[in-house]
């Protein structure tokens, strides 16, 4: 017997109740489990469809195809061109510019930081359009 056990334990009485909520495993549907993921995707498709379908009306009475495009049209030419490789070839080519232009963007901006840096006569002369440039209006920035 344990001498520091409570009394009610040394008396051979049952241990309390853990206090707290009780956790049980919820049995819940499919529909539970994945309602409103399912809701979120149903809408979204109808919200194509719909988008898609007024392009489509919005063509058909409008007579001049340069002020609004056939989307049958251009889903047509979407998959020759998927067909015969030419938008996998040309969106390689614009990665690879995206990067090209990034690293020189980062290798000259740094280099010119740094001459700003170390250079305090160059610094007194940007400083001011620096500060111009740095307080004027951003357009899309959050």
């Amino acid at each position: 017997m344990n001498v520091d056990a409570p009394v009610a334990e040394r008396a051979g009485a049952p241990a309390p109740a853990p206090m707290g909520p009780v956790k049980e495993d919820r049995q819940r549907s499919w529909w539970g489990r994945h309602g409103r993921r399912t809701t979120v995707w149903s809408l979204r498709v109808a919200l194509l469809l719909a988008f898609l379908g007024l392009w489509q009306l919005a063509h058909g009475f409008v007579s001049n195809p340069m002020f609004i495009s056939n989307p049958i049209a251009i889903g047509d030419q979407l998959g020759v061109w998927l067909g015969d490789g030419t938008l996998v070839f040309h969106t390689w080519i614009t990665v690879q510019e995206v990067a090209a232009g990034y690293t020189i963007g980062v290798v000259t901006g740094a280099l010119l930081g740094f001459a700003l840096a170390s250079v305090h006569l160059i610094y007194d002369v940007f400083e001011p359009f620096m500060m111009a440039l740095g307080s004027a209006a951003r357009t899309g920035d959050t």
